[in-house]
């Protein structure tokens, strides 16, 4: 599902489903859109490639998903890999990988797959925060980034309690809270290479 939002002078004018032909014309008239790709088919990533001039290697990165965190440089655009993580309801950590398509003044497509992040809280900043609007399609960059940098620290906030909880029980001789300890040092590891 591809959905754009396009915004002029820093306030949201309409969220549309994608149509090239509409993302044409508000490119014409100046306003900035952000396109944002959820559960892309290839059909769908084709249409983004098509439509923004993006380049094959970076849609067929796009296409592929547990990569590394990155940032690749294009003549028109920068392309972005990076991993939001969160904790769900069993607190098992779950990695909300995103990429990232901007271009100066023009857009930003993200392309997210399950489990996703939540970029709710980005868009109503972006709302209350309009003075920045004259920083463009940086400014949307920035909150992006910024919402999946201040997930990593509601994660690691609760990953103090429950390690706070853990340690607890393990000093009352809590034979489970010693191998919940070391279960959690194994799925910690598999983040490591972020």
């Amino acid at each position: 599902m591809l959905t754009c939002r396009h915004y002029r002078e820093g306030l949201l004018e309409e969220e549309t489903p994608f149509d090239p032909l509409e993302v044409a014309a508000a490119r014409k008239a100046g306003t900035r859109v952000w396109i944002d790709a959820i559960e892309p088919t290839d059909e769908e990533l084709k249409q983004l490639q098509d439509g923004f001039g993006l380049h094959q290697l970076s849609i067929e990165d796009s296409s592929r998903w547990g990569q590394r965190s990155k940032v690749e440089f294009y003549p028109e655009y920068v392309f972005l890999v990076s991993h939001g993580l969160t904790l769900d309801a069993a607190n098992d950590l779950s990695d909300g990988e995103v990429h990232l398509f901007a271009r100066q003044g023009v857009f930003v497509i993200t392309v997210r797959r399950q489990p996703m992040l939540d970029f709710g809280p980005a868009v109503k900043r972006m709302q209350r925060e309009q003075e920045m609007e004259h920083e463009g399609i940086g400014f949307i960059l920035y909150l992006l980034l910024d919402e999946i940098v201040d997930g990593y620290l509601d994660t690691i906030d609760r990953l103090e309690d429950l390690s706070d909880d853990i340690e607890e029980r393990v000093s009352a001789e809590d034979e489970e809270a010693a191998s919940e300890a070391g279960g959690w040092r194994r799925r910690c590891g598999r983040y490591s290479t972020f």
